[in-house]
């Protein structure tokens, strides 16, 4: 199956070999969301600039 995103465009669909869905935040308010869930906090400079070097770095936790 073919990649797909959902109707709000705020997430991508995909299928693993196994025939297991996957989904992944691509909006920006839902990768925020998604980095903060997960880390507990917002990403240090140097994550920063490893992960995103072309986006400058924000609070994006609050």
């Amino acid at each position: 199956m073919s990649p797909a995103f959902t109707p709000d465009g705020a997430r991508l669909i995909t299928f693993d070999q196994y025939g297991g869905r996957h989904e992944y935040p691509v909006a920006p308010s839902a990768v925020a969301t998604a980095l903060c869930g997960r880390s507990g906090r917002t990403l240090t400079e140097q994550e920063w600039a490893a992960h995103l070097p072309d986006v400058p770095a924000v609070e994006v936790c609050g």
